[in-house]
């Protein structure tokens, strides 16, 4: 099996080696699942896939992405398709979240969502999400960004670098806080769905 090859690394500073660890804050929670089904929403060249492919015990990976975006290329796509060609864990689904989640059937157990960072995908992203999941299963929005990566509040008057993601995350609490836990808040915001 030949090694991954990236060309960015956005995942192993907020996720891996960050405050923000999944080791520390999310694999615990998946521990009372056996096996684990996870669904992420935008995948880029499979570092977040590959790292869950590698790290959560009994885990199908589903992977979802247009791979279509402006700023990236066909490269990237092919970069995806040779990381996890060797893995049969993990599940790729190309098209549009909005087209795709619908037609998922329910029981994930975590949800990685980091596909559009524009505050109306975001939203539906994580509603359609909420729709699958089960009692006790994470939700994890990427690139909320309400703390700097020590954990100290921005500074009033800090730029967000990705308003929308906050500003969905704010209307999902608003309208379906009661139903979420917050494990971690950071560059990601980590919850738990209740229950």
């Amino acid at each position: 099996m030949t090694s991954p090859t990236f060309t960015s690394d956005w995942h192993t500073a907020s996720a891996v080696l960050g405050p923000g660890r999944w080791d520390r804050h999310v694999l615990p929670l998946l521990r009372r699942f056996s096996p684990v089904r996870w669904l992420e929403i935008g995948s880029h060249e499979g570092r977040s896939a590959l790292w869950v492919a590698d790290n959560v015990p009994q885990v199908t990976v589903t992977c979802v992405d247009t791979w279509l975006q402006p700023w990236l290329n066909t490269t990237v796509e092919h970069i995806f398709n040779t990381n996890v060609e060797a893995h049969k864990n993990i599940v790729k689904v190309k098209g549009r979240s909005a087209d795709i989640l619908p037609r998922l059937s329910f029981g994930y157990h975590a949800v990685y969502v980091d596909g559009s960072h524009e505050e109306e995908d975001v939203y539906s992203d994580a509603s359609l999400a909420m729709s699958l999941v089960v009692p006790g299963a994470v939700l994890i929005l990427d690139d909320y960004q309400h703390c700097w990566s020590n954990g100290d509040p921005l500074a009033p008057g800090t730029k967000i670098e990705y308003p929308g993601v906050r500003e969905a995350a704010a209307r999902l609490l608003r309208e379906r806080g009661d139903e979420l836990r917050i494990v971690y808040c950071g560059w990601q915001l980590i919850l738990q769905v209740r229950g």
